[in-house]
């Protein structure tokens, strides 16, 4: 086991034997973040609240590493580092500066110059710090293991010494290495002899040096002048490569003098290849993470800017009939692809969380096949792309659920039509192949490059994340395709020869061997409510609807309002109740998220309230979009769930079926 892989999985409840950590902050709040940080190592953690205090510390106890912050009353931490530096006792306990005082390298210069041995700057990344930390120890815990043997060697005869050397130094999880002060190589651990992969005779003849990277070597020949120019201890990372440098583990080395009188240096390196791995995973995840945000922010404005743009229009200034109908058709579809937006991201929510349900049942495929091209042939047509497709047998039976195919389908159907050039061909062919169904959407578009086809269904990975991307989105769709095929027991797989030679995506489902009826078999997609006109009146329907929200209650009353219900408008739960007591609805709208009281405590009451209202049916409405929100909404008492944003002639249709049943 590695040194810095051993500290890392000490138990907490088992503090490494005289191992501290002295952390010194003015701020209570920040030790105790670094408290939180550090604990899973198990270490003991001394807080000191300033310089002062953490000079008392230092006065009687041995500490592995110093965490201390640079901006602090009375001695800052730059002041503070060099009187530890210049005291015999303290100058060799590594300085760690911890501080969000400036990223300014002038002053991660003068950290390193006050002899701080690292320069982290605030928000600290919990797994960064915890592997530094976690290496420092084990090297103190080394330092402290060899120096008590080694007093313990001084004391036999010489051949008992050496061979006792020899054997603890081989045991250790480090690599050991001693030379003279010119550097010639005097003896070495086989720990080291196994990561450089020679013999130690083949190691003294070639030297030591050998070992190290080529790209390292500066950097580690400047430590070791730093060392015999001081004569004090000096950590540096480097590379050990093996012999023929087909491999390499980074290292966590120090450099410090055998001893005043022999003259020569011992080397100790602890392998950090575990931990420098996690923290290039964690700064590429941390990139990915500011590209990701900075994807959110433009994708969400783009639309918000024409929603915005000609909203301020249509209220300033006096458009033409077609002016004005350009105006709202801009407005709707923008609005569709924010929604379309979120919907995306907490759909991925839900996929990392595991709250991604289905509704499973025996599906024909065609009917869904041919929703999925409807729902994109607009915006293939206005393009000039040919959509074609080849249906084998669209009674084939698969066992999924209907909307979530239908998700896959347009995902990658849209996709095709969005890297396709104008007067490209698209096409969708379904065809039985042995026990399973291929779907394969294929296109003459742009295509996939090599480099990027291992990451075509990854997260938030898209081949131009440049802002002169041709094309927007959040890199999301495939990730969510990849993942709703797998849910229904199936794949995906991509295929291109290149760029601008196309792709071909084939999702792969298994057939059941059942049949559906035809009185089962799922029908073409209803004409969507909202491009109808002709909806049933609500004459004479009493409606009272309750909102905090100003511009979203006065929305729902109109649209209430002009099918002719009579609408009473709450802003409030008890200003709902107070107005019950004279308005006797044949139905309550209710928003969920509002202050004191939510539209939850609304119809708890109104069904335990004891008068013919409690059985009044509600519906609720609400922004929260978290997987139970619907079944906490049913329990509660309401008849059902409307996410937000609302389309009038969704809610209407609703509305009526309810007050059908009434």
């Amino acid at each position: 086991m590695r040194a810095a892989d051993s500290a890392a999985e000490r138990p907490a409840m088992t503090p490494a034997p005289g191992a501290k950590i002295l952390m010194v902050d003015d701020h209570p709040g920040n030790l105790l973040a670094l408290e939180a940080i550090l604990g899973p190592l198990g270490y003991e953690m001394v807080r000191a609240n300033s310089a002062d205090e953490a000079f008392r510390h230092l006065i009687d106890g041995e500490f592995a590493v110093i965490l201390m912050d640079v901006q602090m009353p009375g001695t800052d931490g730059f002041a503070a580092a060099s009187l530890i530096k210049k005291r015999e006792r303290t100058r060799a306990i590594p300085i760690i500066f911890i501080t969000a005082l400036s990223r300014d390298t002038s002053f991660v210069y003068q950290g390193y110059e006050h002899g701080a041995v690292d320069y982290i700057l605030k928000p600290v990344e919990p797994m960064v710090l915890r592997s530094k930390v976690a290496v420092f120890v084990e090297l103190f815990l080394q330092r402290q293991q060899i120096r008590d043997q080694g007093r313990l060697v001084l004391e036999q005869d010489q051949q008992r010494s050496e061979r006792r050397y020899r054997a603890l130094s081989d045991s250790m999880p480090m690599a050991l290495w001693v030379t003279d002060r010119g550097g010639k190589l005097l003896y070495c651990n086989q720990r080291m002899l196994e990561s450089c992969g020679m013999s130690q005779a083949t190691l003294e003849k070639i030297g030591w040096q050998s070992c190290i990277l080529d790209e390292d070597r500066a950097r580690m020949r400047a430590a070791w002048d730093r060392a015999v120019a001081t004569g004090r201890r000096q950590e540096v990372e480097f590379r050990l490569q093996t012999a023929g440098g087909s491999a390499y583990r980074w290292q966590l080395g120090s450099i410090a003098p055998d001893s005043e009188d022999a003259g020569g240096w011992i080397f100790v390196a602890a392998d950090i290849s575990t931990q420098k791995a996690a923290q290039d995973e964690v700064e590429r995840a941390s990139r990915l993470k500011d590209d990701f945000l900075a994807t959110v922010s433009h994708e969400l404005r783009t639309p918000l800017n024409a929603i915005l743009g000609w909203s301020q229009t249509l209220l300033e200034s006096a458009l033409s009939p077609e002016q004005t109908r350009t105006a709202l058709e801009a407005i709707e579809r923008n609005a569709r692809a924010q929604s379309g937006i979120i919907a995306d991201i907490l759909d991925v929510s839900r996929i990392i969380t595991g709250k991604l349900g289905l509704t499973l049942e025996e599906l024909h495929v065609g009917p869904i096949a041919q929703s999925a091209i409807e729902v994109v042939r607009a915006a293939a047509q206005a393009r000039s792309i040919e959509i074609s497709t080849s249906i084998a047998d669209e009674h084939q039976v698969v066992y999924g659920d209907a909307s979530r195919l239908t998700q896959i389908l347009w995902n990658l159907l849209s996709n095709a039509v969005k890297f396709t050039n104008p007067g490209g061909r698209v096409k969708l062919s379904v065809r039985k192949v042995g026990d399973e169904l291929d779907m394969t959407v294929e296109d003459n578009g742009q295509g996939i490059s090599p480099t990027f086809m291992p990451y075509v269904f990854d997260r938030f990975r898209q081949a131009d994340s440049s802002s002169t991307r041709a094309h927007g989105g959040l890199g999301l769709g495939l990730a969510i395709v990849k993942h709703l095929c797998e849910l229904q027991g199936g794949s995906v797989r991509a295929h291109s020869d290149g760029e601008g030679k196309g792709s071909r995506f084939v999702v792969r489902l298994p057939l059941r061997s059942a049949t559906v009826s035809a009185a089962q078999r799922p029908m073409a997609p209803a004409a969507d409510p909202t491009q109808s006109s002709d909806s049933a009146s609500l004459s004479g329907r009493k409606i009272l609807v309750v909102d905090d929200d100003t511009d979203a209650r006065e929305l729902i009353e109109l649209v209430f309002a002009r099918k002719g219900a009579e609408v009473v408008a709450a802003r409030s739960v008890a200003d709902a109740f107070a107005r019950l007591d004279q308005f006797h609805p044949d139905l309550i709208v209710s928003d969920i998220g509002m202050p004191d009281e939510d539209g939850y405590a609304l119809v708890r009451r109104l069904r335990t309230c004891g008068s013919a209202t409690e059985r009044t049916p509600a519906i609720a409405l609400t922004g929260f979009a978290r997987s139970d929100d619907g079944r906490r909404a049913l329990d509660a008492g309401f008849q059902a769930h409307v996410p937000k944003p609302v389309e009038p002639a969704k809610l209407l249709a609703l509305v009526q079926s309810i007050l059908a049943m009434r």
